[in-house]
């Protein structure tokens, strides 16, 4: 990882948008790590389970998992590849991106009660969870069809180097 900071930062004019956000993930995934890492270090070390860190290893968790979706949906959409911009379909993203994190914050907090607590019944467990697989579906759909369309693209204009990728 510091090299690959090391490398970035010498030659940030050259990069894409991409690289900076792959970067981004990267340095989320080593936060969350470490809010993991202390509340485990905590936990073998004094026997308690420290509520603060592991909310925010599992907050670090939400957030970098949205950050990844939207950098995999923003790739599938053709960004770098075949379109230099998405134009309203960014702003499309961006509330999907939004209505994601909430869902999977209010799922991380129905596993909290029902699993950890046991404050809730199984059916609004379910209820409460049912959200994220919606969204989850219209995730991998979105990207199967924007997949296609850009298969579809690269094919038209005869760019073998791009499709062999």
């Amino acid at each position: 990882m510091v090299i690959w900071t090391i490398m970035n930062l010498l030659n940030w004019k050259e990069l894409i948008r991409l690289q900076m956000l792959i970067s981004g993930v990267l340095f989320l995934s080593m936060l969350e790590t470490l809010f993991y890492y202390l509340h485990y270090f905590e936990v073998n070390s004094f026997g308690v389970v420290a509520p603060a860190l592991l909310s925010s290893a599992n907050f670090m968790s939400l957030i970098r998992k949205t950050v990844a979706r939207l950098l995999v949906l923003t790739v599938s959409l053709g960004y770098g590849m075949v379109k230099d911009t998405l134009g309203t379909t960014s702003y499309t993203i961006l509330v999907y991106g939004f209505v994601y994190f909430f869902s999977s914050c209010l799922a991380q907090i129905t596993y909290i009660m029902y699993w950890k607590l046991h404050a809730i019944t199984p059916s609004t467990a379910s209820l409460l969870s049912f959200p994220v697989v919606l969204l989850d579906i219209a995730f991998y759909v979105w990207i199967i069809v924007n997949m296609t369309k850009v298969i579809r693209q690269l094919q038209i204009r005869k760019q073998t180097a791009k499709l062999s990728m």
